[in-house]
């Protein structure tokens, strides 16, 4: 199929790559798990009411890529990612507390989602830990996890070497790479700036005028931590109105899959030709996701993505 660039008025652009990836089978004995080999997400109810088109559009993508998915009843807010717990291993799901500081306030609070409660509903017993961190800022691959500083700052009643320890331990990796939190970062997750492409290089934000400073700090921690890494297209929101356009790095990976988001601006041909280029074994899908990312959130955001297995997951 020829890459072509849509209208947000439009449903979604598929780009099938050659030499396509292994079969879910396959990716079911993968271990440890990580985004390149799940094969099902989870969506907040909510989103069906709040977003009903962008729904529509995500949930036809995920049919047609032969993903399955399902909704999350009890939730209070549509960023799935940051309340579910980790999936650690095929059995294994590591539940921090969810307790952000950008839900402090009275308000706020109202919208903060109860994950043990959530799990439970679900059929998911979970390991549990007093640590305040969320799913958006957790990233791993292999025996690596990247996670931004913010995590000291949510933690200051812990000893920081503690903290990585229980990070490493949960987690069952070898190294928890941190990362600088952007300063005008109200929420200061990691996969607003950066995601792995291999098990040694990372994808980061291209530099613009107004991202250059925590840029430099980002490429200093990676080259610290052995990294290699690689800049993929972005754009600046030029107002608390645009919330996260531009974040083409806040994409969703699936087995064999990459759905991008797409914001009716003149970097989208860019982002779909760069991400095609760099995952050359998968499918990738390019779908509108203006109306949500003015709500400072994407695709990875409003996603739970697992391996799932029926014996262990109600369907």
């Amino acid at each position: 199929m020829s890459r072509k660039l849509w209208s947000e008025r439009s449903a979604v652009v598929f780009v099938k790559n050659k030499n396509m990836p292994p079969s879910l089978q396959d990716a079911k004995n993968v271990k440890p798990i990580s985004d390149a080999n799940c094969n099902f997400i989870y969506l907040s109810t909510l989103l069906t009411y709040d977003y009903p088109r962008f729904t529509k559009h995500l949930t036809e993508v995920l049919e047609r890529l032969g993903i399955g998915h399902d909704f999350i009843a009890g939730t209070r807010d549509i960023w799935a990612r940051d309340y579910m717990p980790i999936q650690v291993s095929r059995k294994k799901f590591v539940r921090f507390r969810f307790n952000p500081d950008y839900l402090k306030n009275d308000k706020d609070k109202k919208t903060r989602t109860d994950n043990a409660l959530v799990c439970r509903k679900l059929g998911i017993k979970t390991i549990d830990s007093k640590l305040v961190v969320d799913g958006g800022n957790v990233l791993r691959h292999g025996d690596k996890v990247l996670i931004t500083t913010k995590v000291f700052r949510e933690n200051r009643n812990r000893v920081e070497t503690g903290v990585i320890h229980e990070l490493e331990d949960l987690l069952e990796v070898h190294r928890v790479i941190f990362i600088p939190e952007d300063a005008e970062d109200v929420v200061g997750h990691v996969d607003g700036y950066a995601r792995w492409l291999d098990k040694e290089t990372v994808l980061i934000n291209e530099r613009t005028q107004w991202n250059e400073l925590n840029r430099a700090n980002i490429i200093g921690a990676l080259g610290n931590a052995g990294l290699k890494w690689v800049e993929v297209p972005y754009f600046d929101a030029r107002s608390r109105k645009d919330g996260a356009r531009g974040l083409y790095i806040n994409y969703l990976q699936l087995v064999g899959a990459i759905v991008l988001p797409s914001f009716n601006h003149p970097k989208d041909k860019e982002a779909l030709e760069r991400f095609t280029e760099l995952f050359g074994e998968h499918e990738v899908v390019q779908i509108p996701c203006n109306d949500i990312a003015r709500k400072s959130g994407i695709l990875n955001c409003v996603s739970w993505s697992i391996l799932r297995q029926t014996k262990f997951l109600p369907s």
